[in-house]
């Protein structure tokens, strides 16, 4: 069954919407919730939709949250999580902008109930019923550890919380937790796929693709002319668009989580070489221990990424564990390789002669290079330049060795 078909499940019947004297009335299908409340002397129109959580996506363990974060680099937390702890925040707003004449007037949250998840759209109908919408989610971010969105630092958090001290509506803890998962997103993923939207990333990774979606930027539009002139039709669209936005970041962080659950255990198979060479990277920065677990699940494979390569290598320099740099700069063979083989016979063993081998190979790599279009011609000079300069101090070096002196450097 497919997401489209899951929204269907568990949602109930709606409540009849009062037709607005001066805007159409807003109509949405029969099995969604829509009701009107009067909070703060002004109006919330909230629509809500029902789902089973193992109808949308089984929910792992996510308990672990602090390594989740230390391995994704996101906002640090004080205690670990679970999904019940969790706020899914995400806004549809005039502007592009976060000053103070973007109005979010669509916010949409997510949240579990029991073995349900529910996400609510609230709709600002009017400019000043923002303060209402505003009263109305102070509950819900207070009695929550951490707030979920993708690029909510960077938009939806800095503007919801512009909103609250602009309308003087008071107790946003401004220092709530937050785990924006644009970031994780783009450490696993950013190398696989053309972006890191959040549709791309529901086609490649969630394995569905939205059908007749708004797209983001006529939202903003399709609201001014709701005020304007009254027209309601396409704003079931907006509000479809900002629920199925809250599904998607229920699901993509479990699949995070399972992804990070995965490399923990060392369940290295479940992943293509491709994804565990942006992975190798994020452990790189982050875990050690894990990234040397990784390398040396890849073996040789480690060749097909240079750069993954050259951080092992790093790590191997570090933890002095000659004997297997010198195995695996032996099995590749790269331009790389052969200069760390080069360092590593002049400085570490004194062996002048081989050094001086390695580098000569490594010439004749830089020889091929210039020939190659693809090859940038500074940089491949830059090469030339220094491998020249050590082939010189170990020619000196070996001819001092012949002579019985002790060469200075």
């Amino acid at each position: 069954m497919d997401i489209a078909s899951k929204l269907g499940i568990y949602k109930k019947k709606s409540q009849p919407i009062a037709e607005n004297t001066s805007k159409k009335p807003i109509i949405f299908p029969d099995e969604t919730i829509a009701d009107k409340l009067s909070i703060n002397g002004g109006t919330v129109w909230r629509f809500e939709n029902r789902l089973s959580l193992f109808d949308v996506y089984s929910p792992v363990n996510i308990s672990p949250i602090r390594e989740l974060d230390a391995f994704l680099e996101i906002n640090g937390f004080t205690n670990d999580l679970s999904l019940s702890d969790l706020l899914f925040f995400d806004l549809e707003t005039t502007s592009l902008s976060i000053a103070s004449g973007n109005y979010p007037f669509v916010c949409g949250i997510g949240y579990t109930d029991g073995d349900d998840f529910i996400t609510e759209q609230l709709f600002m109908e009017s400019y000043s019923d923002e303060k209402a919408i505003l009263t109305y989610l102070l509950d819900f971010f207070n009695r929550s550890k951490a707030v979920v969105t993708f690029n909510g630092n960077s938009f939806d958090l800095p503007l919801i919380k512009n909103r609250y001290m602009l309308n003087r509506v008071y107790g946003f803890p401004v220092n709530i937790s937050s785990i924006d998962l644009i970031v994780s997103s783009r450490r696993i993923f950013k190398s696989l796929y053309e972006s890191c939207s959040l549709q791309t990333l529901e086609k490649n990774i969630l394995g569905f693709e939205r059908v007749g979606d708004v797209p983001g930027w006529m939202i903003p539009e399709i609201y001014y002319t709701y005020q304007k002139d009254g027209d309601s039709s396409r704003l079931p669209g907006v509000i479809e668009h900002n629920m199925y936005d809250i599904f998607s970041m229920y699901i993509l962080l479990q699949i995070l989580s399972s992804i990070f659950s995965d490399i923990k255990k060392g369940n290295f198979r479940n992943f293509a070489t491709s994804s565990l060479f942006t992975i190798a990277r994020c452990l790189f920065v982050n875990n050690t221990e894990l990234f040397l677990q990784l390398a040396e699940y890849l073996g040789t494979d480690l060749f097909g990424d240079e750069t993954v390569f050259e951080k092992f290598s790093i790590v191997l320099k570090r933890n002095k564990e000659w004997y297997k740099a010198v195995d695996y700069w032996n099995k590749s063979g790269s331009f790389f390789s052969l200069i760390e083989l080069a360092k590593y016979y002049e400085h570490k063993e004194k062996k002048y002669i081989q050094a001086l081998n390695v580098s000569n190979k490594a010439n004749e790599i830089l020889s091929k290079k210039e020939t190659n279009k693809d090859e940038n011609p500074d940089k491949v000079k830059k090469r030339r330049d220094l491998l020249q300069i050590r082939i010189n101090r170990l020619k000196k070096k070996i001819s001092a060795s012949n002579n019985g002196t002790n060469p200075s450097l």
